[in-house]
């Protein structure tokens, strides 16, 4: 489960790294998903060694994301870049 955790660390730097290189956007799926990737590992590795602050930290984190995704779909779908048919 520690590994977990690891990864889900790592894809939080490299998210930010990406960000900051310009190679995405912070207001885009990828830079989201893997902000919301990240924070699940990081929240399945507490089962194994529970920490309090870093649940509520990734469990909102998490909420933010599927925030952001749901806005970054509206406004896709608004711009017909999403097409459901």
């Amino acid at each position: 489960m520690e590994f977990l955790g690891l990864l889900g660390s790592g894809i939080y730097f490299f998210s930010y790294y990406l960000l900051n290189a310009e190679k995405i956007k912070g207001n885009g799926f990828v830079y989201i998903g893997m902000n919301l990737v990240a924070s699940i590992l990081v929240i399945i590795s507490l089962c194994e060694q529970w920490n309090l602050p870093s649940f509520i930290t990734n469990s909102g984190w998490a909420l933010i994301s599927l925030y952001g995704m749901s806005k970054v779909y509206i406004r896709n779908k608004r711009n017909g870049v999403i097409d459901d048919k």
